[in-house]
């Protein structure tokens, strides 16, 4: 039997560069990398995309996929009991990946101008950072089940964005993988077109398009969260 690697990641947190990384390293390893067919994942995304992460679709994964094979499952969505299991006796692996709540909620609001201007839903009713707090309290609810596993490695939105090598590293040493040459996973971003999603965000950029009130708020909502951030190196006071 193969195994899955689960890449979670909070909105606006890079998640998809992470999740490219891991995709990246594993062709590079022992493993076949596979994509789980569309009639599985119950979508056609283009990325690995599964989501809500149920026990049932686990074990349908895990029955579908070959051995000596892994697959790379992007998600938003919290981790079943079955995943959880998996990955807390090292059958299967997890990143999750975070980023200071307050640049989230400024990213949200600018992702809710852009689908506006388009007509589109998506994060349309984004109108100020602050509408996006319950958002990112449904998320946060979502990434602790991920952090409280043991197999699961914790990365910032500041650590990816400044030290991808270090990210690649932690994988490679977290799977027990050999000879794989960091500048070689690396090498295909170096043009950045080719990273999902890729936007040049900055660190602190809450503070020019929240009020204090806003910001206040946001501190006593996501103490924890703001704390792990500075701990990492990935938020601001």
């Amino acid at each position: 039997m193969g195994f899955i690697y689960f890449s979670y990641g909070m909105t606006k947190s890079a998640s998809s560069f992470v999740y490219q990384l891991e995709e990246q390293l594993f062709k590079l390893s022992k493993y076949e990398l596979m994509k789980v067919p569309p009639e599985i994942r119950g979508n056609r995304a283009p990325e690995n995309y599964v989501e809500p992460i149920t026990d049932e679709k686990v074990q349908e994964i895990l029955d579908w996929l070959p051995d000596n094979a892994v697959t790379v499952i992007k998600t938003h969505g919290a981790p079943s009991k079955l995943a959880c299991d998996l990955v807390n006796e090292g059958k299967a692996f997890a990143s999750a990946t975070f980023r200071d709540p307050r640049d989230i909620a400024v990213s949200l609001a600018d992702h809710g101008a852009r689908s506006r201007e388009k007509g589109i839903a998506d994060f349309a009713n984004f109108v100020r950072p602050i509408d996006a707090l319950p958002e990112i309290k449904n998320q946060l609810n979502r990434l602790n089940p991920w952090l409280r596993l043991t197999g699961c490695r914790a990365f910032s939105y500041d650590e990816i964005r400044s030290k991808p090598e270090a990210i690649v590293s932690a994988v490679v040493e977290q799977v027990g993988l050999k000879n794989i040459e960091i500048t070689e996973v690396l090498s295909p971003f170096q043009d950045r077109s080719k990273i999902i999603h890729y936007n040049v965000g900055s660190v602190g950029r809450h503070k020019e398009s929240m009020t204090e009130e806003e910001i206040m708020r946001f501190e006593s909502e996501f103490h924890g969260l703001l704390a792990m951030c500075r701990g990492q190196g990935g938020g601001s006071k």
